[in-house]
């Protein structure tokens, strides 16, 4: 009986079999990080729906969100508050903090049970901000018994490089289609020069010849339709403050603008006024901050959205991917919902990014 022989691959049948894996990899890679870029957008938009939840039992309680309190129910509110896992709290100081309401720094104390993790504050499509949120979360679950330890996010504060997510002052429990919370990589406008509030971010553009990248006039009765401000009355007067907490003007320098009226503006080629910002965003693009100019990309950009994606949290506790167009829409209802505003309010607060230029 004649022994059977056996024989192994040649070399060219090994390199035709590496060929069609090499070619079923690049066909299939591309649509796995698709899939996994969408997934990540669903978690993000998750987050944001927790985040209105939780802002909304806030509201159950205290009629209004944490922006919207009142003197002495804001004084009520975050004097309680822990301080630290040793018994301190935020009113064992002198001030009266009703402030924190209207802060991105420390509103977030009034709904840190609700929330119950700083994780919840941070994307997955916003890689470059984990260090900072994990940072502080190692603080957060630490046992030691001493300031600034052990509780939600160090103190409770919120560092505005560990958050994914811009907070809209103008938000309102009385109408759930005002803008609640969206995520950070929104253009927007900056918030004030030389101690003036007005809707201007820094254009690509030297308009008065001086070697400045729009240096905008300071005169009140020199302002163009870049300097709308975020709040209009009802008899088209535009005004430059916004209120916060009994009416008291507050800014810090993480303010920025969502304006109705700038929907078609374009601030350095095509990159919108009201338009999400993707990696690929101009990097001559700068935005101002306390009369100092930073870079967009690196402040606001996130890595898993693309230019024309965003996720958006409204009132009513919905969230939803979104795109520039349906931003806008977004927007325009805004200012047009019946809240307990006199008029509209388009003041967020919005996270960023370590500044580096």
């Amino acid at each position: 009986m004649k022994k059977e022989e056996y024989r192994g691959f040649t070399l060219i049948e090994l390199l035709v079999v590496v060929a069609i894996i090499g070619i079923l990899a690049s066909m299939l890679l591309p649509a796995l990080a698709k899939a996994r870029a969408k997934a990540n957008r669903a978690k993000c938009s998750n987050n944001l729906k927790q985040m209105a939840t939780a802002y909304n039992s806030f509201a159950t309680t205290h009629e209004e969100y944490p922006w919207m309190l009142s003197y002495h129910d804001a004084r009520g509110v975050y004097r309680a508050r822990p301080r630290a896992n040793n018994g301190q709290t935020w009113g064992n100081a002198s001030t009266n903090y009703w402030w924190f309401g209207g802060s991105l720094h420390y509103h977030v104390l009034g709904v840190m049970d609700d929330l119950k993790t700083c994780r919840t504050i941070l994307s997955p499509c916003d890689p470059g901000s984990k260090h900072y949120n994990s940072n502080w979360y190692a603080r957060e679950i630490t046992t030691a018994k001493r300031n600034d330890h052990g509780i939600f996010h160090g103190r409770g504060r919120i560092e505005p490089q560990s958050l994914s997510y811009g907070i809209h002052n103008g938000g309102s429990s009385q109408d759930g289609s005002t803008i609640i919370a969206m995520t950070k990589n929104i253009t927007g406008a900056d918030n004030r020069e030389g101690g003036v509030h007005h809707l201007k971010p820094v254009q690509s553009v030297d308009i008065n010849g001086n070697g400045k990248l729009d240096d905008a006039p300071q005169s009140w009765g020199n302002r163009g339709k870049r300097d709308y401000s975020v709040c209009r009355r009802n008899n088209g007067e535009y005004r430059h403050a916004y209120p916060s907490n009994d009416g008291n003007p507050w800014s810090s320098g993480w303010d920025r603008y969502l304006c109705a009226g700038q929907a078609t503006t374009a601030y350095s080629g095509s990159q919108g006024a009201t338009d999400w910002v993707g990696a690929n965003v101009d990097l001559s693009l700068n935005m101002r901050r306390w009369n100092t100019d930073y870079n967009v990309l690196r402040s606001i950009a996130m890595a898993g959205l693309q230019e024309n994606q965003g996720q958006l949290a409204r009132s009513d506790g919905s969230s939803s991917m979104i795109n520039n167009e349906q931003l806008k829409e977004a927007i325009q209802t805004h200012v047009g919902a019946k809240s307990s505003f006199y008029f509209p309010l388009e003041h967020i607060q919005q996270g960023s990014r370590a500044m580096r230029r």
